[in-house]
């Protein structure tokens, strides 16, 4: 684990010293959203370290934190919605974390999908508007909370932080490349090929067979590359623009959309092969 740490903080200030070349060799590219992310990506690797000094328990904490400003993005954009539905809509996070640090799965992965979906429309109207509000809260409630969970219940398997680690860093991983190469096509293979042999690497922190490894290291690759595009879409169609945390760059919404697509489909997985 500390030889990984330190390939992270030896790779994070390489990108750090190496983004004003970038910008002096490509002036006509916009830089700001990569800017932005290294910023978070900075703050995530102290924060994971600080965490697993003092206290691991404190994860759950941070990941919660996370999950109550990426759905203040999303609570800040729907109109009219009663005082009572927004509360609602915040106490879903210390219950679901709560089931998080319980470890009862099986309301984990009901309580949002199943007992808030239905709950929802019964305080709502059936105007279009309406409806659009109910999808919109949904939507949120399943990416900012729901989904974002997933890589805070990944804590409770044995070798949970290798497990957190390995997934974050192939989701940033990808989301590097991305950022650093607009264009698709090619860089699609490349995101995936390097994410395949990332996860080879990285197999170590986690209690993967080598095969296991790899296929998360696709998988992961794959679902970087969709859940990045069909996230942004879904964001932009329910007119959530850019985020109040940072103006222009998407505030904590648009960091975490890659996550919340990588972590649930890790986590299940995992739990198959090697928790059932």
């Amino acid at each position: 684990m500390k030889t990984v740490l330190v390939v992270v903080a030896v790779l994070l200030v390489a990108v750090t010293l190496l983004l004003p070349i970038l910008r002096r060799l490509r002036p006509t590219q916009d830089f700001a959203g990569f800017t932005a992310r290294l910023k978070a990506w900075w703050m995530m690797a102290i924060s994971f370290v600080l965490i697993q000094r003092i206290n691991p328990s404190l994860s759950l904490a941070a990941f919660a934190g996370l999950s109550g400003l990426s759905l203040r993005e999303v609570l800040h954009r729907v109109d009219e919605l009663p005082r009572s539905l927004r509360f609602l809509c915040y106490l879903t996070i210390p219950v679901q974390y709560y089931f998080v640090w319980d470890g009862w799965y099986g309301m984990f992965v009901v309580f949002i999908p199943v007992y808030i979906f239905l709950y929802l429309p019964t305080r709502l109207t059936v105007e279009a508007d309406s409806i659009r509000r109910a999808a919109t809260l949904h939507w949120g409630l399943m990416t900012t909370v729901f989904c974002v969970s997933h890589a805070a219940y990944l804590l409770k398997f044995p070798g949970g932080p290798g497990l957190l680690l390995f997934v974050m860093l192939l989701t940033e991983w990808g989301e590097a490349l991305r950022l650093l190469f607009p264009p698709r096509g090619v860089r699609d293979g490349l995101v995936v090929a390097t994410s395949v042999a990332a996860a080879w690497l990285l197999g170590g922190l986690t209690p993967l067979s080598e095969f296991h490894a790899l296929l998360a290291g696709f998988v992961l690759g794959v679902a970087g590359e969709v859940g990045d595009r069909r996230m942004q879409a879904l964001r932009l169609a329910l007119r959530l623009g850019e985020g109040p945390l940072k103006p222009g760059q998407g505030g904590g919404l648009l960091r975490i959309l890659t996550l919340s697509f990588t972590a649930p489909l890790f986590l299940h997985g995992y739990r198959y092969f090697y928790q059932t």
